[in-house]
């Protein structure tokens, strides 16, 4: 069994990249996406990818720091050259916290976007509305809309939408990242996010250091702990969980455009 961690963030780690590359062996993810926020932590981003045959990188800028410097595409052009680039991201809108104004968030967002369009790049995404509104889900899905219409590929990193959304960016051909979330307790909205999404269409991701699934809830999360969210999208799905870890595997390949040195490139 092989599993892809689509989404996690190097710049926390507190052992050395190769204990944590030999714990995520021992967990069955073998292949990784480090995911940058900011410029410095897409700068991390890429230092933890190179020379890791199986690590790739994202870069971008998050909605928190929207407002922050280096928060233009022209900071991130050094990244073009390094192949281990595979996407564009984490970018989006936060509404939630709003630690960057509405208008900014949504001006940085869309210049990300159309740099990501221009180089061929999915872009992965980050949507988070206040509690009991959903404008961050309808401005997040309009601007997506244009972006998918020119051609544009993209993924909902850690995906909660309700069946409305999942409904609407379904039909904008997107991918849907989930997370330790889904083995919470309380969170049935996201088991039933799951079940509604294609499988071709699921991606797992642990959002490490955030959101530790079940049995390690509260404690710093890790790539490593992939296998029980796998698991927890495995008893959701009503399959294996080696089905799961191997469709989303193909998933992600296809996604990030990647090729799989022990197949045939999937796209």
């Amino acid at each position: 069994m092989e599993l892809f961690d689509t989404h996690f963030h190097c710049d926390e780690i507190d052992v050395g990249r190769e204990e944590y590359l030999h714990e995520c062996a021992d967990g069955n993810v073998k292949y990784l996406m480090a995911s940058g926020f900011d410029l410095a932590s897409s700068l991390t981003s890429e230092k933890f990818s190179e020379g890791v045959e199986n690590c790739w990188f994202s870069a971008g800028v998050h909605p928190h720091n929207a407002s922050g410097p280096d928060s233009r595409t022209t900071d991130f052009e050094r990244f073009l050259s390094n192949p281990k680039l595979a996407a564009i991201g984490e970018i989006g809108l936060d509404y939630y916290y709003m630690k960057a104004e509405r208008e900014k968030q949504i001006s940085v967002f869309e210049e990300f976007l159309s740099f990501a369009l221009g180089k061929s790049l999915p872009a992965v995404i980050h949507c988070r509305s206040a509690e009991n509104d959903e404008a961050a889900f309808h401005d997040t899905f309009s601007i997506l809309s244009n972006f998918a219409d020119a051609g544009g590929k993209f993924a909902l990193h850690c995906y909660a939408g309700n069946e409305k959304w999942t409904e609407k960016f379904i039909g904008k051909n997107a991918y849907f990242g989930f997370s330790g979330i889904l083995t919470f307790p309380k969170a049935d909205n996201i088991r039933k996010a799951i079940r509604s999404v294609p499988l071709d269409r699921i991606l797992l991701e642990t959002d490490a250091p955030y959101l530790a699934p079940v049995p390690f809830r509260g404690k710093k999360n890790k790539s490593a702990y992939l296998l029980k969210t796998a698991q927890g999208a495995a008893a959701a799905l009503g399959i294996t969980t080696e089905d799961i870890a191997a469709k989303s595997t193909e998933n992600a390949f296809h996604f990030f455009r990647l090729k799989n040195n022990a197949e045939s490139s999937t796209g």
